[in-house]
């Protein structure tokens, strides 16, 4: 009897251990699980702070590459601007002194023509100019024996005022040195210059070793070439920029430099 009840004690204790262990089991598993989806859940509010974080850096960054590609574009499209404009001033600006230059040698061409008229016109002055560029020539040369060409058609007249020249010159050379220097004058009777030249003559000495151009058209073409400034300023005054008063200027730094020496001294 007594070992029936002992045997019976221990069963119903080894069924209340059971019970509890299972119980022990079944509380560990839901706190596991607890702990578990815990956990889940904080790494999931973690991760989608991590995106968040990651989807507004992404956002910053891909705005500030944005701007930045627009201000370079903005750049780039500024300075082809810049360029395009650059080039249309520099196009019209060299329009405009094709044009001005076109007038100019229009100019050159007329009066190339009011000189090929002279000879035409005003026979007495252009055999008055003769002797003067004959004699200017002679001049230059200083030479006792001087070749002279001329226009065909001008012949004639040149050989007549051959004499005047050489005594002009002799004149001008005792006024001015005291001397009479010996001179001969040959006209070329064969050998012309351009007959369609607006005139002149064209001296030699030495056996044609020095030359002396004195036609019309060269000395028209240096006085125009020379004077080229001049006649801008003159045909296209608002191109014309004075120039710099130097006495002006170096009157105002004088000044400068006393008002600052008097500032010094007190």
């Amino acid at each position: 009897m007594i070992l029936l009840l002992r045997s019976n004690n221990d069963f119903q204790i080894s069924r209340m251990n059971k019970d509890n262990t299972q119980r022990q089991i079944t509380q560990m598993c839901r706190f596991i699980h607890q702990e578990a989806k815990e956990k889940v859940n904080e790494i999931m509010l973690k991760t989608e702070q991590e995106r968040d974080k990651t989807l507004s850096l992404l956002d910053v960054q891909g705005r500030a590459k944005i701007d930045e590609e627009f201000e370079r574009k903005k750049k780039g499209l500024n300075k082809q601007k810049r360029i395009m404009k650059a080039k249309a001033a520099q196009k019209e600006e060299a329009r405009y002194s094709r044009e001005r230059n076109g007038m100019i040698l229009e100019m050159l061409e007329d009066s190339k023509k009011e000189l090929m008229n002279l000879s035409k016109v005003d026979k007495a002055a252009y055999k008055k100019l003769l002797v003067q560029l004959m004699t200017q020539g002679l001049l230059k040369l200083q030479e006792k024996n001087v070749k002279v060409k001329c226009r065909k058609q001008d012949l004639k007249m040149v050989q007549s005022v051959q004499a005047t020249a050489v005594k002009e010159y002799q004149a001008y050379m005792k006024k001015s040195c005291d001397v009479t220097p010996s001179c001969t004058i040959e006209v070329d009777p064969e050998r012309f210059i351009d007959a369609k030249g607006p005139g002149g003559i064209w001296l030699s000495c030495h056996g044609g070793k020095i030359i002396l151009d004195n036609t019309l058209q060269t000395r028209l073409n240096t006085a125009f070439y020379d004077l080229k400034p001049v006649i801008r300023a003159v045909v296209f005054p608002s191109l014309w920029k004075p120039p710099p008063d130097f006495m002006a200027l170096a009157q105002a730094e004088a000044d400068k430099a006393a008002a600052a020496a008097a500032a010094t001294k007190e």
